[in-house]
């Protein structure tokens, strides 16, 4: 991992950033002082479901994925972001909470995490800033939701499966049964 102050990365890109590109200059600066660039190399885990949630971090280039249960069995993809998108956001809502998910580079990526503590301040003077995060928290959600409904489906066909060729194997042993007497 190298990181960086923000300055010292092309500010122009960051100020692109749908999120921050509608913010007054004055903000934006104030916020990319607090803020510092990492680069990710490809599979760099940024941070763990967990770990202390006290960062929010916005991609610059490259992708990353979001992971439930990382490095187990029931590992899920939640999402895959990339330039421009944010993680991190629940952070800045949800005090003195543990982060909900893993998150791991796909490639080579560059981030600006801004502290909690500096963005938190930037929501009380652009509050307008907050909304557009529930809103982007809301289509997150919306989204898991249909995730969550597709993965029941599938093990509910899968369970399903599983009892019909018990049933048919039940059946077969009761009939093998009634030819033995």
């Amino acid at each position: 991992m190298e990181s960086s102050q923000a300055a010292s990365f092309d500010t122009s890109k960051i100020l692109k950033i749908p999120l921050l590109s509608s913010l007054p200059r004055a903000e934006c600066d104030g916020l990319l002082q607090a803020a510092r660039v990492r680069r990710c190399a490809d599979q760099e885990v940024l941070f763990e479901e967990g770990d202390a949630s006290d960062t929010f971090v916005i991609i610059l280039d490259g992708r990353l994925e979001v992971i439930k249960n990382m490095g187990s069995d029931a590992e899920m993809r939640l999402a895959q972001l990339g330039e421009g998108d944010y993680v991190g956001e629940m952070s800045l809502f949800l005090r003195a909470q543990v982060r909900a998910a893993s998150v791991r580079a796909i490639g080579d990526t560059h981030v600006v995490e801004i502290p909690r503590a500096r963005f938190e301040e930037l929501l009380k003077r652009q509050p307008e800033l907050a909304f557009h995060l529930m809103q982007e928290m809301s289509l997150r959600m919306r989204n898991q939701d249909r995730l969550t409904a597709i993965d029941l489906r599938a093990k509910n066909q899968q369970l399903q499966q599983a009892y019909d060729e018990l049933k048919a194997a039940q059946a077969q042993l009761i009939q093998q049964e009634k030819l033995k007497h």
